[in-house]
């Protein structure tokens, strides 16, 4: 059987903000991860970015600063762009952190929305491994959120950089998947976007790296928690908007055909199955998702996904009809009914 408990490893660490709670830094200012930096260390320092993300701990003194800042930028933008901006975006963590609050200041004044948009983009454009790591950031927040369109797409060109970047560009799309999900709109732009790109990155032609870059996202995606609890996000996003199951399917089939990306996708999948509750509503749901992703599936995915998703030895408890009415969404799945006992408890 193919094993995948809840370990945590520099990916699980991407995709499961909500869920980290050290403190976001010392005293000293932080380096973004380089070369022969461990795991732990890259792994804490996402974890930093993501709790800016949830502001679990904001700073006062920085937002006083950021937003008095976004002020002045009304009537000498180039004094701040130089003067502040410029240094931070390429300076440690902490710094890269006050860059993004005062383009997110900036976001939020008419004025200034545009012009927080085109340093961004200069900075994912043109400005190096630095700049591109902040620019990440920002567009996985309020600049993002407010420019959507434009997020996507520069979120994508940086997801295809090196791993640095797209560890931090798969955080912010999450970030955006996540807080689109909690909103009300009538569907998912991001995932949308996601599996549009991906259809094309799954053609024989296109480059296996940048599928790989594109698969982590997506994995990442699926296992983004709720802006307010450790909740998957796309559990709510499925209950919510029936309109958004063929592009989820799409995304969770591509991640459990790809053996490197099996695990965490099937641990998205059980997380998220086990989000829901035991009543007749969550049962139809849990159908439907397996009616959508399980014909996408290869024969030898359904199989380690029939032994692997009912695992009794998880952690978390999933209710037996739940999984039974997974794999009933597709009465063709290798094994399924041999593997589980659908029987409720």
């Amino acid at each position: 059987m193919t094993g995948h408990r809840h370990q945590r490893t520099r990916r699980t660490a991407i995709a499961y903000p909500a869920r980290w709670h050290r403190p976001a830094h010392t005293g000293q200012g932080e380096r973004w991860p380089i070369d022969g930096n461990t795991d732990a260390e890259a792994s804490e320092q996402l974890a930093a970015v993501a709790r800016f993300y949830l502001n679990a701990t904001p700073e006062t003194a920085t937002i006083s600063a950021t937003s008095g800042l976004a002020v002045v930028a009304r009537s000498a933008i180039d004094h701040v762009r130089d003067t502040y901006l410029t240094p931070w975006s390429a300076g440690d963590l902490r710094h890269k952190l006050m860059a993004v609050s005062l383009l997110s200041a900036m976001t939020e004044d008419q004025l200034l929305a545009s012009a927080a948009l085109d340093i961004a983009v200069g900075w994912a454009r043109h400005g190096g491994q630095e700049r591109a790591v902040t620019a990440a950031i920002a567009f996985g927040g309020p600049l993002g959120r407010r420019h959507l369109a434009e997020a996507k797409r520069w979120l994508w060109v940086l997801t295809m950089r090196d791993e640095r970047v797209c560890q931090v560009a798969s955080l912010a799309f999450a970030q955006l998947f996540a807080v689109e999900a909690a909103t009300d709109t009538d569907r998912s732009e991001v995932a949308r976007f996601l599996a549009a790109e991906l259809r094309l990155l799954m053609q024989p032609e296109a480059a296996a790296h940048e599928r790989r870059a594109a698969l982590t996202v997506v994995n990442a995606v699926l296992s983004a928690a709720r802006p307010d609890s450790p909740t998957p996000a796309v559990a709510g996003l499925v209950r919510a908007r029936q309109a958004d199951l063929r592009p989820v399917a799409e995304l969770w089939a591509a991640t459990l055909n790809s053996v490197p990306h099996r695990r965490m996708a099937v641990i998205a999948l059980h997380l998220t199955l086990a989000a829901l509750t035991d009543d007749t509503a969550s049962l139809e749901l849990a159908a439907s998702l397996g009616h959508a992703i399980l014909p996408r599936l290869t024969e030898r995915t359904r199989e380690v996904l029939a032994l692997t998703l009912p695992d009794p030895q998880r952690t978390e408890a999933i209710s037996a009809r739940l999984i039974a009415a997974f794999f009933d969404g597709d009465h063709h799945v290798v094994g399924a009914r041999s593997h589980y006992d659908p029987s409720p408890p």
